[in-house]
């Protein structure tokens, strides 16, 4: 028995906190030695000779659509090289990672489920790590109690997120001191005894972004260095949903999954091509590592012979190789295709086709059949007279710095709102004086001072006569509170009631319950959710609603694809109206030409070749009756121009 745990398995005293009676506690909680090949532990043996990986999952298979299926065999043929298990560990050597690109809806976490159970059936000691944003850990928790998965889920949560009813009777470890522990102490020994469970049975690891990037291994914790470390060296497959999130180059994010051994994995993303091609390329290298080697012997082999002769590449030069890689892919790629010259965008799809075609599952969800119609309106709403002189003076400012300063840019953001908004950002004392602050906030109690917030309430009470729910999105946090003021003012309606609440800081429970009581109302009693555009990621259905507004521009297409897909989804039933609201003459407008343009780049790419820019068209006739109601009635002009998505 170790020195540090008690005669029924119980660690003693605090004193094998310290770094070398923790390290020697870890490695027997974990038994380094596990820390193998996961393809040296297979059952090929119980296989028959015309036996293929869909032996693995008879039941699942039947649940599955066409293209989950085909997708399926995709990822197999990747990962492993072959759908025959009597041929995939010749071929190992040549395989490498995926990526998924589905359109949101298209039943990307049920797919990998079933890949998930068939690899862990067929190498039980792969050790699936699935890393996901924080909110989608509920709705992969709920997948898989929904399939009933035979093998365990073990969740580690962050410390802020690890709650003390989790330390009663039942889900006490055999590692944990009789006396009532430190909470801090708690979660670490939750975390160790779910590595050791990880490692000792065929089970699946699942965590979010935050909580992996937290185990850090320059940490002065020595439990968080270690962690790091068997984060880096022990899983046989990793999952990155939403993967095209840690997609920046200095992400430290990014780096981390990067320094992940494995190169069995599969990133999932609805909308992969994000803001520009170095990005893009970042997030091809995360799914597949040896992608930055393919772009070099595709776009430079002499730069590519000269790298691969070096006998050995340290972290440094393997750095400097992708950072190389990059400029060249971003130059050769990237640049042509943004090219005018139909030549050279020609020549820029061939080549990234090329260097893609192998390892990218692309899915268009035609949605046509199976759901109802969907309506998108861009709405250029003009300020109101406060608002205008208030964003005329932040449109000033913000034309005489370089750049777009954040700061300015959310004080034009919420300004456009409501003016009394402006008071809700600490930095709005740089650009009004205490007096004007004041004037500004005599303004709180009339929600007729700001456009978009009288368009949403209008919008919002008309719905509710009709029995329709609302979905409404905001980055920050003021503008939700006030929406919720004005409705209990106003409409007598209550938050947790008629009026729900969505928020990137609430608890992962709160927030599932907060989504079931919207979508499962049987009385109709809630009339609105509104959510920040933070809290509600890919995979979260809201088909409660069928009225969608968007109070704030994106500089990122992907992020209003993803807000429309909360609503536009299976399980709809009702015909989909979206609102776009942009504020006349402030640099709202730019951003959504910004945001347009990406969105054709990024349909551009996932086709592979050329199509004509659809934008918005001006509309002097409006299809939506609700809207067209809104305008008969505006007796303001708030109305200066609508749009249409084709």
């Amino acid at each position: 028995m170790p020195p540090f745990m008690t005669a029924d398995g119980r660690i003693s005293n605090k004193e094998y906190w310290g770094k070398k009676g923790f390290l020697e506690m870890s490695a027997y909680i974990l038994k380094l030695s596990t820390f193998d090949n996961s393809m040296s532990h297979s059952n090929f043996a119980s296989f028959g000779g015309n036996d293929t990986i869909w032996a693995l999952i008879p039941d699942l298979k039947l649940k599955l659509y066409d293209h989950q299926k085909k997708a399926f065999e995709f990822i197999w043929r990747n990962i492993s090289g072959s759908l025959n298990p009597k041929d995939m560990e010749v071929q190992l050597g040549s395989t490498g990672g995926c990526i998924i690109s589905h359109t949101p809806g298209s039943g990307k976490t049920f797919l990998m489920i079933s890949f998930i159970v068939s690899y862990l059936t067929l190498f039980p000691k792969s050790r699936p790590l699935v890393l996901v944003p924080k909110i989608a850990i509920c709705v992969w928790r709920k997948e898989f109690e929904k399939w009933g998965v035979q093998f365990p889920l073990h969740i580690m949560h962050p410390v802020n997120s690890y709650r003390k009813e989790t330390l009663d009777c039942k889900t006490r470890t055999p590692f944990m001191d009789q006396r009532k522990p430190n909470m801090k102490i708690s979660h670490v020994m939750d975390c160790l005894t779910k590595l050791h469970k990880w490692h000792e049975e065929p089970s699946i690891l699942l965590m979010s972004y935050s909580s992996f990037s937290s185990m850090q291994k320059d940490s002065k914790l020595e439990h968080k260095k270690f962690m790091a470390r068997v984060l880096q060296e022990s899983p046989g497959l990793l999952i990155l949903d939403e993967g095209h999130n840690p997609r920046s180059t200095n992400s430290k994010l990014r780096n981390l999954i990067m320094e992940v051994k494995t190169k069995s994995r599969v990133l999932l993303s609805g909308t992969l091509f994000q803001n520009n091609f170095e990005e893009y390329f970042n997030t091809l290298c995360l799914a597949r590592p040896t992608f930055v080697d393919d772009v070099l012997w595709e776009l430079d082999p002499e730069i590519s012979t000269l790298m691969s002769s070096r006998s050995k590449i340290s972290h440094k030069r393997s750095r400097r190789k992708e950072k190389l890689a990059r400029k060249i892919f971003v130059q050769r790629v990237g640049e042509k295709i943004s090219s005018s010259m139909e030549d050279e965008r020609k020549h820029g799809f061939d080549v990234l086709n090329n260097i893609t075609s192998g390892f990218i599952d692309i899915y268009d969800n035609d949605n046509s059949n199976k759901l109802p119609r969907l309506q998108i309106y861009t709405l250029v709403l003009m300020p109101t007279d406060i608002q205008n002189e208030i964003l005329s003076r932040l449109q000033t400012r913000l034309k005489q710095l370089a750049g777009h300063p954040i700061g300015l840019e959310l004080l034009i953001s919420v300004g456009s709102i409501h003016p009394c908004l402006i008071n809700t950002m600490t930095h709005a004392n740089e650009f009004y004086s205490d007096s004007e602050l004041k004037n500004i906030d005599k303004h709180k109690e009339n929600m007729m001072c700001g456009s978009k917030m009288k368009f949403v309430f209008d919008l919002v009470h008309k719905s509710s006569i009709r029995g329709e729910k609302v979905l409404i999105f905001s980055h920050n946090i003021s503008p939700i509170s006030l929406l919720v003021k004005f409705f209990e003012n106003l409409l007598g309606w209550h938050k947790g009631d008629e009026v729900l609440v969505l928020q990137g800081d609430q608890e992962l429970s709160l927030r599932a319950k907060i989504m079931e009581k919207f979508n499962g109302d049987v009385e109709n009693k809630c009339k609105l959710l509104i959510a920040s555009t933070s809290a509600c990621a890919e995979g979260i259905s809201l088909t409660a609603a069928s009225r969608v507004v968007l109070l704030d521009s994106e500089w990122n297409h992907s992020k209003t694809r993803q807000a429309i897909a909360r609503a536009f989804r299976p399980g709809q039933e009702r015909d989909v109206y979206v609102y776009k609201l942009l504020a006349s003459g402030t640099w709202e407008e730019d951003k959504y030409r910004s945001n347009e343009w990406k969105a054709w780049l990024s349909k551009m790419i996932y086709i592979g070749q050329y199509i004509d820019h659809n934008s918005c068209r001006k509309v002097d006739v409006v299809e939506d009756a609700l809207l067209r109601e809104l305008v008969e009635e505006d007796q303001g002009n708030m109305f200066k121009m609508i749009m249409k998505q084709d």
